[in-house]
């Protein structure tokens, strides 16, 4: 088997396919080779296979980083060997942040962040200012999605700010189209989870918990921003 620096790989003269399986959450698996010998298919991490290819430190039982964070990056200059020792202490420092889901801290400020956008969008609603939804996206809305976007789906922070900036656009014409969103953060993430998976925005049946409300009925026509 021959391999690149891009990844690339060959195996008998002829080009090998790199398996990237993304779950259905979004969440990337590690890229594998997968030889069939026998009869029977043997897996081999792709990564790993381009580290002992051509890094010097590479040894067995090393581990390997991701540097922009992408499991599916297998180009060599985005590999770096790392001890198992300071593997393990990244990871239980990634670890830690999700500890404080069990805190009632951590629930009750996401309870305010749920209520803060369920009442950006019902102030739209009544008043036909964009005000209150623009402060929520710009203080709140965005920095999340950004932040788990980076952890969540694997995206680098150039791109996940991208996708968010689409994604949150959609949110903004749903809601001015007339629908009611009561949870944004929820919405755009299926919005964000839809487009990793499929390549595309969007929503499968209606909008959860929406209020079928179009904004003529209210009487709302000439006073939105």
């Amino acid at each position: 088997m021959e391999v690149n620096e891009q990844g690339h790989f060959l195996y008998h003269g002829k080009a090998k396919k790199v398996v990237r399986y993304v779950y259905p959450s979004g969440r990337k698996r590690t890229a594998l080779i997968v030889i069939t010998r026998n009869g029977k298919n043997q897996y081999f991490q792709a990564s790993r296979l381009v580290c002992e290819a051509f890094s010097h430190d590479y040894y067995d039982g090393c581990m390997i980083e991701y540097v922009d964070g992408d499991m599916h990056n297998i180009a060599f200059d985005n590999l770096r060997i790392v001890s198992k020792a300071d593997y393990h202490a990244a990871r239980c420092a990634n670890a830690l942040r999700y500890r404080k889901i069990g805190t009632a801290h951590y629930q009750i400020e996401r309870l305010r962040n749920v209520v803060e956008g369920a009442m950006a969008v019902l102030n739209y609603f009544e008043t036909g200012n964009l005000t209150e939804l623009h402060r929520f996206v710009k203080e709140n809305l965005f920095n999340t999605l950004v932040q788990w976007c980076t952890h969540s789906l694997h995206y680098t922070k150039e791109t996940a700010t991208d996708r968010v900036c689409e994604a949150i656009a959609w949110f903004y014409d749903v809601v001015m189209t007339g629908y009611a969103v009561s949870y944004p953060e929820r919405y755009c993430k299926m919005l964000l989870r839809s487009e990793k998976k499929m390549g595309k925005y969007s929503h499968r049946g209606d909008i959860p918990t929406s209020i079928k409300i179009m904004i003529h009925e209210l009487g709302l026509e000439g006073k939105t921003e």
